[in-house]
């Protein structure tokens, strides 16, 4: 992962994974392969709200061998959301944090829930750091 800060607002983030193996026993192919590419982007309107993105793609290419599903699949995602400090000028409340994001998947093949291609997923977290 590879983080870099252009300016005290924006931030942006890259990443990458891949796997190379051979013969995995009970997968068939010689070869098999899976890995993903990621990019993040973070943009601090105040002390209170910060704007998030994050977009995925994962291919696993070695028959679901990574991810579970009977054959190889591409997947791709990308989230939206804001963190939000709600106290940020307080010595306890500046180590909350709240981030609900939303957040849409598409495989290329009909393998998510069940036998979907699509998915939207609406989420709120908390984070209190110390």
């Amino acid at each position: 992962m590879i983080t870099h800060k252009l300016t005290d607002k924006l931030s942006l983030g890259w990443g990458f994974d891949y796997v190379f193996t051979k013969n995995i026993s009970g997968v068939p192919g010689a070869n098999q392969q899976w890995g993903g590419v990621c990019d993040y982007v973070s943009y601090a309107l105040d002390s209170h709200f910060t704007l998030n993105s994050r977009a995925e793609y994962y291919r696993d290419n070695a028959q679901g061998f990574s991810t579970g599903v009977a054959n190889s699949v591409s997947y791709y995602e990308t989230t939206l959301g804001v963190a939000v400090k709600p106290l940020p000028q307080s010595t306890l409340g500046s180590h909350l944090l709240i981030r609900p994001e939303v957040r849409y998947d598409h495989a290329d093949h009909a393998v998510i829930g069940n036998g979907y291609r699509n998915q939207l997923t609406f989420s709120v977290g908390g984070l209190f750091t110390f």
